[in-house]
């Protein structure tokens, strides 16, 4: 039996955690404490698995039944959510990881080793103010002719 915004947001914990089920494999955690964690519940190469999509308000049941769509497309092409979603985030990391601003402040660190001090503070707060301001947080492999130019 579906689940209803109502029977979710009505939800009270007990003594024990509890779930609320939902179609597919979705359900809704109640933990003694209160939480409200949604949760998915697949097999993948004859393993169960969970799957945790967040807390509840942050994450409605529309947006549940929507991540629990994407996961279950996954499946339907023989791969593994949880592997995708762990890969993904690795991705994310390195590709914030590799910024402007790492990239300079290791080229100015390798650079200013036989530097004289004011000379590398002068080049230090140019890229700060001039270059850092606009580019710093940008993935480096992202950065075009028109964002260095215009």
């Amino acid at each position: 039996m579906a689940l209803t915004d109502l029977a979710v947001k009505g939800a009270k914990p007990k003594d024990k955690d509890f779930k609320l089920g939902d179609d597919g494999g979705l359900y809704l955690l109640v933990t003694k404490a209160g939480g409200k964690l949604w949760r998915l519940k697949y097999r993948f190469d004859g393993k169960e698995k969970l799957l945790s999509f967040g807390a509840y308000p942050a994450i409605t049941l529309l947006e549940a039944r929507a991540k629990r769509d994407e996961a279950k497309k996954l499946l339907a092409n023989d791969k593994d959510p949880a592997a995708e979603l762990k890969a993904y985030k690795v991705k994310e990391q390195a590709h914030k990881a590799n910024t402007f601003k790492v990239w300079s402040e290791n080229w100015l660190a390798h650079w200013q080793v036989d530097k004289n001090t004011r000379h590398v503070d002068i080049i230090s707060r140019r890229l700060e103010t001039n270059i850092l301001t606009v580019l710093g947080d940008m993935p480096i492999t992202e950065i075009t002719a028109v964002d260095v130019c215009g």
